[in-house]
């Protein structure tokens, strides 16, 4: 509602108001009135005017200083704000589109890719780029470029010198506004065939308007498809078990010469190779190892699939393998295999060879007896006629000589002994059985049974020099011909290796000697000899009963490291190794009894020696006498 208008009115301070006039607002259209007042009522409104409008100190106000408020401000300050609003909102909407920085950064502006041949040959040479650019305003610093190479590539050079000794990092400095260029990497790929690797790269920079360190990455796969040579594998399909079997191997090379390969079998439960040409690697009956393959290369085996009820196949896996390196010190990558599997069918005649209780592998020592029993059973439903028996045994040689004794062979039936010269570290004797040595070889009922036994020792170091023998392993098989109704037949038994390790051998000597105050003093020698391959890693201990005293100044120790604890009462020698120019090691020491002990029976235990062979790889356990009272 608005306010009432006043008129000014005069008032005197000492004279009495005698006529006051009242101004009401109206509406703009009417007319102004002149109201005439009583002298009292005038009176009373000069009295209360004074009331509402007289000062503190009792003095009127100047009535001409009064000034009219004009509404609306509310609703004018709202617009205001509102206003101002829009405005600013307006400025910096503009500011966005038109005012922004020129330079922006985006990581999706840096550009890095990896390409490249996706199927390659294996250490077949190929050539990948990695090319990157920097496609944006904003120059990037500390540019660094590393590639990660999968397993087997091996570097061969760059169409940009690496900064690092592995080949494998560019430091590209900076990359200014629209900059790139690219890296060759050349090559060669050695891994297992079908095998899918992947190289990656990666970015490294720092954007000029950041602090921190951006990364890009790119990556390639590759699926290694092919090997620069053929495996080829001929077989039959079906044998009788333990019947003698011809495979043929080709190995078919490409435009390549190939270097550092191995041919190797893996034969399995039921397979076991006779023979081969050529031989296979001295330390490895089932690998052959080729240095280079110039040429296309054949190898022929010899061999027997054993009978299992529960397996209908037999099955052998041979398998191309190679090595990036003349050393052979990384794992090698397989370039070829193929699984072989024949089906094996039951012989009317079984064979077992055994040799010392083995029918597989055992390890055996110069000068050792080798005890062998061939077995023949007829299980079949037909007689079996006409039986022939041969025992191949091939052993190491030295000058067209056996590491066997065959002057030490004990055969009661007196077999056929013939001998060749397989190559210049193997000799093959062979034995032979007909009807003419044993009546059972002439006819074999079913059901019926035969046995051949002998014996053969190996030369021992009284016999030769054993130092004269390279190699060590050693292999028997024998190989049966006969008739059945007429139809001539073979087969083949198990074959066995023997792994000959050095003739390591141990023996204890105890010398008793009574001393002036009754005491019994055992003067005790640890005796070790050996003469056919390095020992290494040699442990010898023993334990000490009963009252006991050390007298440590009779302790000689030839070799290693030999003491005694006495809070275990455990003696002990170790030596690194016993090289075969040394024959005989002797550790002397004594042992004073302090008092007798009536159900003591025994002053040191049973010794135990242990030590590897370092030819063969083999441990080797022995067991020494105790010392008794």
């Amino acid at each position: 509602m608005p306010e009432p208008e006043f008129k000014k009115i005069d008032l005197p301070v000492n004279e009495p108001v005698k006529k006051r006039v009242v101004r009401k607002r109206k509406p703009r259209t009417t007319t102004k009135k002149t109201v005439a007042i009583s002298s009292a009522e005038e009176k009373k409104i000069t009295q209360e005017l004074k009331e509402i409008y007289q000062n503190d100190d009792g003095t009127m106000p100047n009535m001409s200083d009064f000034k009219k408020k004009k509404g609306g401000g509310f609703f004018r300050a709202c617009f205001t704000l509102l206003f101002c609003c829009l405005f600013f909102g307006a400025v910096a909407w503009a500011g966005f589109f038109f005012l922004q920085p020129k330079q922006n950064f985006t990581e999706q502006d840096v550009v890095l890719s990896f390409t490249g041949a996706s199927e390659v040959k294996i250490g077949k040479e190929v050539s990948y780029r990695v090319r990157y650019r920097n496609a944006q305003s904003v120059p990037l610093s500390k540019v660094v470029l590393q590639v990660k190479y999968p397993e087997g590539f091996v570097f061969s050079g760059a169409s940009r010198q690496p900064t690092n000794e592995a080949k494998d990092e560019w430091a590209l400095g900076s990359l200014g506004s629209q900059e790139g260029g690219y890296v060759d990497i050349v090559g060669k790929l050695y891994n297992d065939i079908d095998k899918n690797v992947s190289f990656r790269a990666f970015l490294n920079y720092t954007p000029a308007n950041f602090n921190s360190e951006f990364q890009r990455v790119s990556s390639l796969n590759v699926v290694i498809s092919d090997a620069p040579v053929e495996l080829l594998v001929q077989a039959p399909k079906e044998v009788v078990a333990n019947t003698l079997v011809d495979l043929v191997i080709d190995l078919k090379k490409s435009e390549d010469t190939l270097t550092n390969l191995a041919l190797v079998i893996e034969p399995g439960k039921f397979f076991s190779k006779v023979s081969s040409d050529p031989e296979s690697d001295k330390d490895n009956f089932y690998q052959w190892s080729i240095a280079e393959l110039k040429a296309d290369k054949q190898i022929k085996l010899k061999g027997n699939f054993a009978f299992a009820d529960d397996v209908e196949e037999g099955e052998m896996v041979i398998k191309v393998i190679g090595w990036r390196d003349n050393e052979k010190k990384t794992e090698p990558f397989l370039l070829r295999t193929q699984t072989v599997k024949v089906k094996v069918i039951q012989s009317e005649l079984s064979a077992v060879l055994t040799i010392n209780g083995a029918i597989e592998k055992l390890s055996v020592q110069p000068g050792e007896v080798l005890n062998i029993s061939l077995a023949l059973k007829n299980s079949g439903q037909s007689a079996i006629s006409d039986i022939s028996a041969r025992l191949i045994l091939d052993t190491p040689s030295y000058n067209k000589k056996s590491l066997l004794n065959w002057t030490e062979l004990k055969d009661k039936l007196d077999g056929n002994i013939s001998g060749e010269q397989v190559s210049e570290t193997t000799r093959r004797g062979i034995i032979v059985w007909d009807g003419s040595k044993l009546k059972g070889l002439r006819s074999l009922a079913p059901g019926a049974d035969v046995h051949i036994d002998l014996s053969i020792p190996l030369k021992a170091k009284q016999a030769t020099d054993l130092t004269d023998f390279t190699g060590f392993l050693m292999t028997a098989i024998s190989e049966i011909k006969y008739s059945v109704q007429k139809d001539q037949k073979s087969l083949s038994t198990n074959q066995i290796q023997m792994t000959v390790n050095s003739d390591l051998a141990f023996d204890v000597q105890d010398k008793k000697i009574i001393g002036t105050d009754g005491k019994e003093t055992h003067e005790i020698t640890w005796l070790i000899s050996n003469s056919f391959h390095e020992i290494k890693n040699l442990d010898l201990s023993a334990e000490i009963y009963g009252d006991t005293s050390w007298p440590d100044q009779t302790l000689v120790v030839p070799a290693g490291e030999a003491k005694f604890d006495p809070q275990s009462k455990k003696m002990t020698w170790k030596i690194g190794a016993m090289p075969v120019s040394v024959d005989v090691l002797a550790l002397k020491f004594n042992i004073v009894l302090n008092s007798q002990n009536p159900t003591q029976t025994q002053l040191v235990s049973k010794v135990s020696v242990k030590g590897t062979d370092a030819v063969t790889g083999q441990e080797i356990t022995l067991s020494g006498d105790e010392v008794k009272l």
